[in-house]
């Protein structure tokens, strides 16, 4: 971590949260990332913790803290915390629909269909013949398949992030989903 003056450290630090999307009627979910922080609950009487969320504030970096946001990835945790274990239909449902990333509340900085946003290194290998890698996710998992920013977006600190997944066809059972925000954070030095 290199200490850069007048900056802080400087390093590589992805942000990442987890959310657990109920089962309804298509289109009738929407679920917002980073906006339950470490500690708040993610089910009923399920907390969140580091395998879940590294955000300790709803929606915001800790004072001083910035993230220059240079990729997104986005992946299913195999987990079967909410309930059933996610299908490969409900999989294909969430990614049928679209992310928008807001700033400061209303700033719109990315709208995109899901299905562009790989899940980097955290995707599932396939073992089924009947269902192709791409029925889940798109590419292979492995850490470079990531949906980059030409230009990186500068989460500034105390500044608000909203990230919504919305317009999803029907979900049939709870499912978790991950965002990640890939990055270079700076941090006030210690």
């Amino acid at each position: 971590m290199p200490q850069v003056p007048g900056q802080g450290l400087v390093y590589s630090q992805p942000y990442y949260d987890t959310i657990i999307l109920p089962a309804a009627l298509a289109g009738a979910v929407v679920g917002q990332f980073f906006a339950v922080p470490f500690g708040g609950l993610i089910a009923a009487s399920i907390q969140k913790n580091y395998r879940h969320t590294n955000f300790v504030q709803a929606g915001r970096l800790e004072t001083g803290n910035e993230l220059q946001i240079g990729a997104i990835t986005l992946h299913f945790p195999i987990t079967a915390q909410a309930g059933a274990l996610p299908t490969v239909a409900d999989k294909r449902a969430v990614r049928s629909g679209n992310i928008r990333m807001l700033f400061g509340g209303d700033t719109e900085f990315l709208k995109i269909p899901t299905i562009l946003v790989p899940a980097g290194s955290a995707g599932e290998v396939v073992s089924d013949a009947t269902v192709s890698l791409n029925d889940i996710q798109p590419g292979v998992p492995v850490i470079q398949n990531k949906y980059y920013l030409d230009e990186p977006l500068v989460l500034r600190a105390q500044e608000s992030i909203s990230i919504f997944i919305e317009n999803m066809d029907a979900i049939t059972a709870p499912i978790s989903v991950c965002f990640v925000l890939w990055g270079t954070a700076v941090r006030p030095v210690r």
